[in-house]
């Protein structure tokens, strides 16, 4: 990632989304594949629950 994005003004920009500018690309990768994780185990555990009330 370029050092310019790396330290980036969020005082330069409305968005919301700046402090993931300033992530690494691996930084990244970590926060994102957590919160699919987590929202797969959230489904199957929805889905688990549904499928014990039909039995």
């Amino acid at each position: 990632m370029p050092r310019s994005l790396q330290y980036f003004d969020s005082s330069q920009s409305d968005n919301v989304f700046w402090p993931l500018l300033a992530l690494q690309p691996r930084q990244h990768n970590a926060i994102f594949s957590r919160v699919m994780m987590e929202a797969s185990l959230i489904m199957c555990s929805q889905l688990a629950d549904a499928l014990a009330d039909t039995l």
